[in-house]
């Protein structure tokens, strides 16, 4: 053998060695922090074995039908993604959980029913009478309630609290749809929503936009950090590599290298619809999840746009926090957390907002409540600001109309 060749399998030998120490290593840090290290390969395992087949038989299953946030300015495209961005009308669909493990499916089923108008609401009239206040929500899993019941989403308990106010007819319809883009929401704007008459919008985009670089139903350029798709062809590398705390690093990273761009667009879609807002005199709050990475963006949007509010999830969660009662009864039950932390599980741990969880990333009915108790008084504010407003520039028209 020549020396090049020694030299290449010196160089594959030592690479092969530094990959395992890698691996050894991040399996002992793990086993320092178990709950960590055990959600993540959890869910990357489920999360891989959902979005890898090209349809799961109950819709409410993924993979979900995703539009990245590309040609904000076509047209055409954005007609083709009006027609899917919505859910079907007069649809009764019912599941489990997907992220929760295939034997506590039927724990945590739910049921999903929209109306003719493809809104996750009772039966609605276009037509409003004077008297009636209309906020339309658009957004992804949050907005649209992944698991939990119609009447337990945050779009119906905020409804529910307004009209405990008794001094208008207030409306909140639900157009979130599971692994919604900003783009799917800009689209819903020009093309559909302002025939139904809002008076404000809830905007709830951000957490999917970030993961994803092509329109996609398949794993095929989803969630990049959970596989590539030359690999389901080769199950046995499949299952290697998505058990592997290296190779999830890795793509983790290049996952998070691309996020720049995409965080680019997404801010770009969301100011158009801002755009919208703005021209149809419509006030507007943005809302994110926890741990989303938008925060910035969204105070600046916040602070560029007037009649806009940011409001956080995570800080209503901690001006709601979970109360005793709440983590007694969280950790009587036999709850999905167990499966993800085992013994760590407890009161405030590992995380302080588990009680308002139905599964490791969306709300149970608890946390629908609290965050329409939180998006209440933001509500309210922004009613006030237009109604301000609206009083001003009839003053202005009124004082142009006096002066000679």
């Amino acid at each position: 053998m020549s020396r090049l060749g020694v030299g290449l399998v010196i160089a594959v030998l030592f690479a092969f060695s530094a990959v395992c120490l890698w691996e050894a290593v991040l399996r002992w840090v793990v086993r320092r922090d178990p709950s960590r290290g055990r959600v993540e390969e959890i869910i990357n395992r489920r999360l891989w074995d959902l979005w890898s087949v090209e349809r799961q038989p109950n819709p409410l299953f993924p993979p979900f039908l995703v539009f990245a946030n590309t040609g904000l300015g076509n047209a055409s495209r954005l007609r083709r993604i009006a027609q899917s961005a919505g859910l079907p009308p007069n649809v009764t669909w019912a599941g489990g959980d997907f992220l929760q493990a295939p034997e506590r499916y039927k724990d945590s089923w739910f049921v999903v029913h929209t109306n003719s108008l493809g809104f996750r609401d009772p039966p609605r009239k276009v037509a409003k009478t004077a008297r009636t206040y209309r906020i339309i929500c658009l957004g992804d899993y949050e907005t649209f309630g992944q698991g939990v019941a119609d009447h337990e989403t945050f779009p119906r308990r905020l409804e529910e609290k307004l009209n405990q106010l008794g001094r208008r007819r207030f409306e909140v319809w639900n157009g979130g749809r599971q692994a919604s883009t900003a783009i799917m929401g800009l689209a819903r704007l020009k093309l559909e929503i302002a025939k139904y008459e809002p008076d404000m919008l809830i905007l709830q985009f951000g957490s999917v936009d970030l993961k994803i670089k092509e329109d996609r139903s398949t794993l095929h350029s989803i969630f990049q950090g959970y596989g590539k798709p030359y690999l389901s062809s080769l199950p046995w590398l499949s299952t290697i590599l998505s058990r592997s705390f290296v190779f999830r690093r890795i793509m983790n990273f290049a996952q998070r290298m691309q996020e720049r761009s995409h965080k680019q667009r997404w801010f770009e879609a969301t100011r158009r619809m801002l755009d919208i807002a703005k021209a149809k005199k419509l006030p507007v709050i943005l809302l994110d999840r926890p741990r989303q990475d938008t925060v910035e963006e969204l105070q600046l949007l916040e602070r560029i746009y007037p009649n806009v509010i940011y409001v956080s999830m995570h800080g209503v969660f901690h001006r709601f926090p979970p109360t005793h009662e709440d983590w007694q009864k969280f950790l009587a039950s036999d709850n999905w957390a167990r499966e993800f932390f085992g013994a760590n599980l407890g009161e405030g741990k590992p995380w302080p907002y588990l009680p308002y969880h139905v599964d490791i990333f969306q709300l149970s009915a608890k946390g629908h409540e609290v965050l329409a108790r939180g998006l209440l008084p933001a509500v309210r504010r922004l009613m006030k600001m237009s109604r301000l407003k609206q009083r001003r520039q009839k003053f202005s028209a009124q004082s142009r109309a006096r002066t000679p």
